[in-house]
């Protein structure tokens, strides 16, 4: 047999596994060879396996120990997935109606061909602080890491927010200077590179209804750590200006 395996479509194939002699003794060489001294009239057939594809793929942060492979129809296979340091095994997904699932193990019963991914998410403490951001400067990746603070004022779940060091007092998000330039006002201020940032502007804080407006925003990732703003619209005598980050 020269053509094992046949295709069957996308994700489906079928593959020679042996050959049958009838009316004559032969000797089975291979799936696909079998070899005989052929004494009389006699029948050769060949039986087929249908084959189902299973992918599998592991999301950031973690791994699974199944290769993409062709596995017989009907049978049954489990694929385990590992996560990686301070992370956990989050959910599976894609062709999964029909298997089994017991936490980080999906047992896939192949009857089609089936693409499944495992996806992980980061262990965190207090203020969703991760833990591999705090192992990352050395503190402990727990709340007790996450509360820390250097002396700036900023604990370190702040500092995750802000893209800042939480270890280096000197990296922190902060204004550095407001001055007065032509009639316009210069606002002066410091941060991380990986958080997106905002400079508010507020002309009154004495009533609970008063409005902070939007002014600027750095959303183009990585940012300066420095970065500065002339707002030319200030006209009011009294201004108040805020800066906030998120990631």
């Amino acid at each position: 047999m020269t053509n094992s395996p046949v295709s069957g479509g996308v994700g489906t194939q079928y593959v020679c596994v042996a050959g049958w002699v009838a009316s004559n003794e032969f000797t089975q060489v291979s799936p696909t060879n079998v070899t005989l001294i052929l004494t009389n009239d006699a029948t050769l057939a060949w039986q087929w396996q249908t084959e189902y594809r299973l992918s599998t793929e592991a999301g950031p942060n973690g791994s699974v120990d199944k290769p993409d492979q062709w596995i017989s129809a009907g049978s049954n296979t489990t694929v385990t997935a590992t996560p990686s340091n301070y992370y956990h095994f989050g959910v599976w997904a894609g062709d999964i109606d029909g298997c089994t699932i017991a936490g980080n193990q999906i047992t896939a019963y192949m009857d089609r061909p089936r693409a499944i991914s495992a996806s992980f998410v980061a262990n965190t403490a207090t203020n969703d602080t991760p833990h591999w951001w705090l192992a990352r400067y050395g503190l402990p990746a727990n709340d007790v890491g996450a509360l820390y603070d250097e002396g700036d004022g900023m604990p370190a779940w702040q500092e995750y927010v802000a893209d800042t060091d939480p270890t280096d007092k000197n990296s922190v998000l902060a204004v550095l200077g407001v001055t007065i330039e032509d009639g316009s006002v210069r606002l002066d201020w410091k941060g991380g590179q990986w958080a997106t940032q905002y400079v508010e502007r507020c002309f009154d804080l004495g009533y609970t209804s008063s409005v902070w407006r939007s002014v600027h925003t750095n959303a183009d990732l990585p940012t300066p750590i420095t970065n500065f703003l002339i707002d030319a619209g200030a006209t009011n005598s009294v201004l108040f200006y805020r800066i906030k980050a998120e990631r």
